[in-house]
């Protein structure tokens, strides 16, 4: 919930490879505190020709990311609203965002894109913006015995304003600072490299004081 936006998720249980797993089954949007609702499929990648990958435009960079085609463990845990996106932690789908206010009038059944957000891989404590290279990084929530980074699934998301987003992952906490051009920078922490109590984080609260500036962050 901000001003009049609420975001909602939806989840069920679905028969797959002989057990029920979690299914995403998408997000729902009201732009006047919930009289009028716009339904969005669960955000899922496009599949690739000839292989497992795609590769992205990130701002001028070539983001190489395991196509997420289905919504099986594909699950919107978690949604904020920032400035004119809306953020999503999607579990095996990582941390998408939807442009939504400004230049864009919601309609029904109209087709909109999310973007995925590259998160770092799990023994990195930093990823700038402008300092992706496609030959030493992949966007992969596979679990690290099969090529990919526990950091890259998604559980809880939190804004912080217009230029803070905090992401919370199977690998610890993400700081997110949202940069003019909407590109974003990441500082990760973990309980090897900071005193946080535990790597898998689903859920946060940011604590205001009315006699400073800086806020106190809650994580789950």
């Amino acid at each position: 919930l901000k001003d009049s936006i609420i975001v909602v998720s939806g989840v069920t249980d679905t028969l797959a490879q002989g057990d029920y797993l979690s299914k995403g089954t998408g997000i729902s949007i009201s732009q006047n505190y919930g009289d009028t609702w716009t339904y969005f499929a669960q955000p899922m990648d496009s599949i690739p020709v000839n292989d497992v990958y795609l590769y992205t435009d990130w701002y001028e960079q070539i983001i190489k990311q395991l196509a997420v085609t289905v919504a099986i463990n594909n699950v919107a845990y978690d949604v904020t609203v920032s400035g004119d996106y809306i953020y999503t932690a999607n579990w095996a789908g990582g941390i998408r965002r939807m442009k939504f206010r400004n230049n864009i009038p919601i309609i029904e059944g109209e087709e909109f894109s999310w973007e995925i957000l590259p998160l770092p891989q799990d023994g990195s404590y930093e990823l700038n913006c402008d300092e992706i290279l496609p030959d030493y990084y992949t966007l992969d929530p596979n679990d690290p015995v099969n090529g990919g980074n526990h950091n890259h699934k998604g559980f809880a998301v939190e804004a912080q304003g217009d230029s803070i987003i905090w992401v919370g992952t199977a690998n610890g906490i993400n700081k997110g600072n949202i940069h003019e051009n909407n590109c974003v920078s990441w500082t990760h922490y973990t309980s090897a490299n900071y005193d946080i109590s535990g790597n898998w984080v689903i859920g946060f609260a940011i604590q205001e004081f009315s006699n400073s500036s800086i806020p106190r962050i809650w994580a789950i």
